[in-house]
């Protein structure tokens, strides 16, 4: 009997002592981050990366920094096209776990948009394949947010729970999703692990912030005004799209 309590109180040490060391654990993740534009053999292609701990996450699309950030295309053996966009500025995508709020921008026309919204519960369907990413066992799972379709694929090999971009709500460590048509796409390509917890701010804690049911109302609200003032039946739809990479205004 004493022996199955000593037993007992060192696996519970053991389970403590894991758990407090995956709270001081950060991950950054970078991965390829692929969107098909308007035409039928146009891509956006950059870097992109994801820094995590068990409280607060960072995704970043480095627009600036990444080593492609060049104008210009290039042919990359598909027989497509991958458009190099060169940009001032980066995107970022903050997650605050504690609080269950993520942040992030959006434009409309030309004004940017700071945007304040509860993290999405994704209702995620999990499926039997698996496969292979950066060496980690990923297992498939399919979920529908903001008008699209997703398949992804996590790994529970990672101590922490969390994914690129908006994703979220998995048992794991997303490292690659695609949009069900394959228009966008975002894929691990490096993976490294640091053993203390790294300090990660939110980007625009000093902006103007609005939430994201105000930024729909401002964008229907100048979807419909571009309508109205005579644009081709195709005008309103190429420059205030109902759907891009989220739909923003449901028919």
């Amino acid at each position: 009997m004493i022996g199955n309590r000593i037993a007992l109180s060192l696996f519970i040490l053991f389970t403590i002592i894991c758990k407090s060391q995956d709270n001081h654990l950060t991950i950054i993740i970078d991965f390829d981050y692929q969107l098909e534009m308007h035409g039928p053999s146009s891509k956006y292609f950059v870097e992109s990366t994801l820094t995590a701990n068990q409280s607060k996450s960072l995704y970043e699309i480095n627009h600036v920094s990444s080593k492609d950030n060049v104008e210009g295309e290039i042919d990359d053996g598909s027989g497509e096209i991958l458009l190099k966009v060169k940009s001032n500025e980066n995107e970022f995508v903050f997650k605050n776990l504690d609080s269950k709020e993520m942040f992030y921008s959006d434009v409309i026309g030309l004004k940017e948009f700071y945007i304040d919204e509860k993290i999405p519960k994704m209702i995620w369907k999990l499926a039997k394949e698996r496969k292979e990413v950066l060496g980690y066992e990923c297992q498939k799972a399919t979920t529908l947010y903001k008008g699209r379709r997703y398949i992804a694929y996590f790994t529970t090999e990672l101590p922490i729970n969390n994914g690129p971009w908006h994703f979220y709500g998995l048992p794991g460590m997303i490292l690659e999703v695609k949009s069900e048509e394959g228009k966008f796409r975002l894929l691990a390509t490096n993976l490294k692990l640091i053993n203390k917890k790294t300090k990660i701010d939110n980007p625009y804690e000093k902006k103007e912030i609005v939430s994201w049911e105000d930024f729909l109302l401002t964008y229907k609200k100048k979807y419909d005004e571009v309508k109205r003032n005579g644009m081709t039946e195709n005008g309103p739809a190429a420059l205030m799209p109902k759907k891009a990479i989220v739909e923003y205004i449901k028919d």
